[in-house]
């Protein structure tokens, strides 16, 4: 699309006024190839009338360019002018670099620029990042009181702000050192809340878990703090696993009862044997973890749930069962609540 008169003009004017291709890019909206072409353009039908001995005010005014802007081009002109006869005239003096190298140079100053903005952004980010990551974990232990806000959202807020609108403002590297002198200090701000709270985060931490290994050891007290499970089963136990609730701790009652009723099935009363066993549950606990005793739980309940059923007991209700033949099949039924069981052999299966 063409610019229109107006527009060709803001760009003309804010090159006089020495501003870069990228700050007018910004300001107007157009991209920097299109403010180049514009300005390649208005140089070189500013530098035709001028050869043609046309002053400024008349060039001006018969292209509708800004004054300022012409009087520079005629400078310029004039300036290279004189270069190039002192070097038409001095056949020792170097050749002078063509107009390329200097535009060249200017794109180059440019793109480093863009680059270390690029890395002020990148920095700018990590630090925001860094606050939000440490705030989630304050947050988590309950710590991210009012303190921590009122200390917080002042380096938040400088860094989205004022950082971050100063870098889109940098149109040149001297600007740089003293932004950077401000990220730095904010960066020391944020350096030291950090250790301060991570060491806060990490004491919290250990108030939480020392609460919850005292609330595990009593709920599983409650369970398997029996005589028929030996001490250092029980202590085992409680240093291995963290239970938060009562359906958890019933599942390692299940598990460890089973497992008693597999040792008395298989040695009686045999004590070495006995402790054997139990020595062999903690390596399987410790191998296996919580799916073995969950598995092994579930195996306990299913036999317990057989046990019952053989002897006409309603797993469910504990009411007694009447059996009956049903397409040559024997069933067992509670009356109480209506639960049926096939029976296979003399063994229950659901």
């Amino acid at each position: 699309m063409a610019l229109t008169v107006d527009e060709t003009k803001e760009i003309l004017e804010l090159r006089a006024r020495s501003y870069s291709y990228r700050k007018i890019a910004d300001k107007t909206g157009h991209s920097e190839n299109t403010i180049r072409k514009v300005l390649m353009q208005a140089v070189e039908q500013a530098k035709g009338l001028a050869a043609k001995g046309l002053k400024t005010d008349q060039i001006a005014s018969q292209l509708g360019y800004p004054s300022l802007f012409v009087s520079n081009v005629i400078e310029q002109r004039q300036t290279r002018q004189k270069k190039v006869t002192k070097i038409d005239t001095d056949e020792s003096s170097p050749l002078r670099k063509p107009d390329v190298t200097v535009e060249w140079e200017a794109f180059r100053k440019e793109q480093k620029l863009a680059g270390d903005k690029g890395l002020l952004r990148e920095k700018v980010h990590a630090l925001t990042s860094e606050l939000a990551h440490l705030e989630s974990e304050a947050e988590k232990v309950g710590i991210a009181d009012k303190v921590w806000h009122r200390r917080k959202h002042p380096l938040e807020d400088a860094l989205a702000n004022f950082v971050a609108q100063q870098i889109d403002k940098i149109d040149s590297g001297e600007s740089l050192p003293a932004l950077e002198d401000v990220i730095s200090n904010i960066e020391k701000r944020i350096k030291s809340i950090s250790k301060e709270y991570k060491r806060k985060i990490e004491e919290a931490l250990e108030r939480i878990q020392h609460e919850e290994k005292r609330r595990s050891d009593q709920l599983l007290g409650q369970h398997i703090d029996i005589p028929l499970f030996p001490d250092f089963v029980i202590d085992c136990i409680k240093n291995h696993f963290i239970v938060k609730d009562d359906k958890t701790a019933s599942v390692v009652m299940d598990a460890m009862h089973h497992y008693s009723v597999l040792i008395v099935e298989k040695y009686k009363k045999d004590p070495g044997q006995t402790q054997k066993m139990w020595r062999d549950f903690i390596n399987l606990v410790e191998l296996g973890g919580w799916a073995y005793l969950n598995r092994l739980a579930k195996e306990g309940r299913e036999h317990q749930e057989k046990l019952l059923v053989s002897i006409n007991v309603c797993p469910q209700c504990e009411s007694k069962l009447t059996r009956s033949l049903e397409q040559g099949e024997e069933i067992a039924t509670c009356s109480s609540c209506g639960v049926s069981y096939v029976i296979l052999k003399k063994k229950a299966t659901i």
